[in-house]
């Protein structure tokens, strides 16, 4: 599957109790994992109860996680980790569901972030109620993007500059959200490492697919309107988009 499937894949792999070896293979109708496996690589086998990852070359698996894809377990009242977990249930591979809402990724932060505030926007899963003016107005100078360089334009050219950090592969990229003072995003991979930490966050709610939100997970602000309220209290409000006229 895709990064974030993968990063999600790890809670059900922490709740076997068991250290496991990840194969990664591209699966339908995803970007696809394989071309991008040193960008995963480190994370993944950061992990205490990983042993290695490998490039599957036919090998006989004890679970295939992208089958919660072709089970239909495609469930926006669930979150992406349990969809996953959902499948893994049925194959026998656990018995029972993780409890997501505390942490199954570790990382060494780099407290060079300790003052800063981490954000990422990948152009799926937006919400256009998101006060994303108001953040970049509000924290200014303390702001570091991570991501994509056209992930970065795009978000200066729609809500102001701010600065840009690149990283070479996802294991930077979490220890420099573990480092932070708080994380802001939308569903993407970088989310999805911010909620396995279970880092100070608040997440772009996408509308349409509101399959990461974690119940009962601490620090954790799931916006599906344009308000923000923020660890010190206070509150950023955007201005909501007017409804087009039907004619």
């Amino acid at each position: 599957g895709d990064a974030g499937d993968i990063f999600v894949m790890l809670a059900t792999l922490k709740h076997t109790g068991r250290k496991c070896d990840v194969y990664l293979r591209d699966a339908r109708n995803t970007a696809g994992i394989v071309h991008r496996a040193h960008l995963v690589k480190p994370l993944i086998e950061a992990q205490t109860y990983i042993g290695a990852v490998h490039i599957w070359k036919d090998e006989k698996l004890h679970w295939e996680s992208e089958k919660f894809r072709t089970y239909g377990y495609v469930n926006n009242k669930l979150n992406l980790a349990h969809n996953h977990a959902q499948a893994a249930v049925r194959d026998g591979f656990i018995r029972d569901m993780p409890d997501v809402s505390k942490p199954w990724l570790t990382v060494d932060p780099d407290t060079a972030y300790r003052n800063r505030v981490i954000v990422n926007r990948s152009p799926r899963y937006n919400n256009p109620r998101f006060p994303w003016k108001e953040v970049v107005e509000y924290f200014g100078g303390m702001i570091v993007f991570i991501g994509l360089a056209e992930e970065h334009a795009r978000f200066c050219g729609a809500f102001g500059q701010v600065e840009y950090q690149p990283t070479g592969d996802f294991l930077e990229v979490a220890r420099i959200i573990a480092g932070s003072a708080l994380f802001i995003g939308n569903q993407s991979a970088c989310m999805t490492i911010a909620e396995g930490l279970k880092h100070p966050r608040i997440q772009e709610v996408c509308i349409e697919h509101p399959d990461c939100i974690y119940p009962g997970s601490t620090g954790a602000q799931y916006i599906i309107d344009n308000t923000v309220t923020l660890p010190d209290g206070t509150v950023l409000r955007g201005v909501r988009p007017k409804r087009e006229k039907k004619i």
